[in-house]
């Protein structure tokens, strides 16, 4: 699934986070209850993330969060 499903959009989720997933090597974008998508890479999801008009954290592979945007 490339994109942040339409439902994920309507519930203005307040808050996501991107995790780097140990044993596919891909990235998903989480709330608070569940996987809304995966992606190949960081960057792309992240700017999924984004999109959706939340805060968004990206959990890096050291276990570092960084704040994405403002």
């Amino acid at each position: 699934m490339p994109a942040l499903s339409d439902t994920a959009r309507e519930s203005r989720t307040v808050e996501l986070h991107v995790f780097p997933h140990p044993a596919t090597g891909r990235w998903q974008v989480k709330n608070a209850d569940r996987t809304l998508s995966w992606h190949a890479s960081a960057d792309e999801a992240a700017r999924s993330a984004r999109h959706s008009g939340a805060r968004v954290y990206l959990h890096d592979r050291y276990q570092r969060v960084h704040r994405l945007g403002p």
